[in-house]
């Protein structure tokens, strides 16, 4: 690339053309195979991190809002504050009645490890 620019400002300031339509041919197709190449993968990889980080920004809101804490609600409010991912899932749009809370609570009991009455 940098011989590319670097060999058409010489050409210009020589007060020839810039470039041949054979060299231009060249330096598209070159183009298109570093796209093809390397932004292909790389546009592979970052859809794969968006939809990772997505999936658990999106659980760790359904977790704050399950939350008996009033503060931690709160603060699930204020982390989606555009209700971005509200509107993506279903879930955080529900209202938090007893049933709701009783769900969560008996999925996290499920979830966490058994404690004795003695605790």
């Amino acid at each position: 690339r940098h011989s590319y620019s670097s060999k058409l400002k010489a050409r210009t300031e020589a007060g020839e053309y810039g470039t041949t339509q054979q060299e231009e041919t060249k330096e598209a197709e070159r183009r298109r195979q570093f796209v093809k190449s390397k932004l292909g993968g790389a546009k592979a990889n970052l859809r794969i991190i968006s939809l990772s980080y997505q999936d658990m920004v999106r659980t760790f809101l359904l977790q704050l809002t399950c939350s008996h804490e009033t503060s931690l609600q709160g603060l699930s409010f204020r982390l989606d504050f555009n209700q971005h991912y509200k509107d993506k899932d279903s879930r955080l749009s529900r209202p938090l009645t007893f049933s709701h809370r009783r769900m969560s609570v008996m999925n996290s009991s499920v979830t966490s490890t058994p404690r004795s009455f003695a605790d």
